[in-house]
Order: C-alpha cells, then structure tokens, then sequence
C-alpha cells in the first residue's frame, strides 16, 4: 500500500538528466565527497603507497592536499613526496606544536623545496630547517632565498669535497690505518667526521665515493 504523506521517487540510473520529478542517480553519485576507503585504494593504486602511508596521508586533508599538488605532473617520486610530508614536515610542525592545519607553508614553498631536495640541492637536514624558517616567514618566501641567506647551499663540487676528504684523512691516520687494515666499519666514522666538519653541507653520496676511492689508494 502506498505511504500518503511520501510522493512517488522517480530516479534515472543511465544519464545525468534530471528533472522536478526525477532524479539522476550518476549525478547524485557525483555530488557525493569521494569516501576514506576510496580515496586510500586510489592512492595505493595510483601512486603505489604502502597502505599506511595511505591511511596517514588520508587522514590529515592538508597533506593529501599538498601531496596531490606535488604529484600531479608525474614528474616527482611519490614516494619521497610522501615521506617528505609524513616525516618531515610534520616532525617540524610537530616539535613546533603547529597544528597541521594551522601550517602557513603555501604550494609554492613545499613544491620549491621538494625539488631541491629531489634534485640534491639540499639534504633533509637543511630541508628541515628550511621548513621551520618557513613557518616563521610573514609572506610566500622563496625556500631558495633562505638557503642563499644562511648559507646552506650543498657543496657539490669534485674538487672542493676532495679537499675536504684530504684533510679527514690527514687528520685522523690511526682510523685510516684501520679502514687500511681491514676495518672497513671505521668508514662510517671518517664520513661522520666530514660531515661534521663541513656542517652536513657536502653531497655525501659524491663525498662517500671520493673518500672510498682516496681511502684505496
């Protein structure tokens, strides 16, 4: 028996055409927010995620946001993107006590220094520090001025790192004898010991090769 006070549903399940008394259920389907699960098996599909990176990702909407920015040109790792996101800005924002809601970095800030870290223009470190200068920043400033600013610029130079290997070695024989004699986890050290020297602000991959190749000699 028909309800009285309920007037007839009329619904169209093919087009996107609707009227007074129809209904298009595609186009209700379209209105709908896409849904947690849905937007979590995109992200592993699309971007191939570890699932918890997903769930993490999905769960803080300015991330998700910063990430599908990032990534949308196919041109960076999504991967590195979302480590960036997940580890590093938030231990930023996190060791700040800024909500990540509250956080002032633009898309244009993130995505200048996204790809200079990708690039190897700057380590993590500096890209951490990078990221607290810009929660301070009044206006949309370039993450390359503040680098410029304070120094931090990676050393890439061939020569300029063989110069400093030189001078670990020089400095440190009794390790280099060891490493010499088969010890080789002292290699460890003599690069903690460049880069302490060199306040983190060498490539350490061209740094690790030159000392390696000097250290055989």
């Amino acid at each position: 028996m028909p309800e009285p006070n309920l007037p007839p549903l009329r619904v169209n399940l093919r087009t996107r055409e609707e009227t007074q008394d129809v209904l298009s259920v595609p186009l209700i389907k379209d209105r709908i927010p896409e849904l947690p699960e849905d937007s979590r098996r995109k992200l592993i599909e699309q971007f191939s995620l570890r699932p918890e990176v997903a769930i993490q990702l999905v769960n803080e909407p300015v991330l998700l946001h910063y990430f599908l920015e990032l990534t949308n040109q196919n041109t960076r790792n999504p991967t590195k993107v979302a480590n960036l996101l997940l580890n590093d800005l938030l231990t930023v924002l996190n060791k700040r006590k800024v909500d990540v809601e509250d956080c002032v970095i633009t898309i244009r800030q993130i995505r200048e220094l996204t790809d200079m870290l990708l690039n190897k223009q700057i380590n993590l470190e500096i890209c951490r520090k990078v990221l607290d200068e810009l929660l301070d920043s009044a206006n949309d400033t370039s993450p390359l001025d503040i680098i410029t600013k304070k120094g931090w610029s990676i050393v890439t130079d061939e020569e300029e790192i063989i110069k400093h290997c030189t001078e670990v070695i020089e400095n440190n024989p009794k390790l280099v004898k060891q490493y010499k004699e088969g010890k080789v986890k002292v290699f460890k050290a003599l690069l903690g010991i460049l880069a302490k020297n060199t306040s983190n602000k060498v490539d350490m991959s061209i740094a690790a090769a030159k000392m390696e190749e000097m250290l055989k000699k």
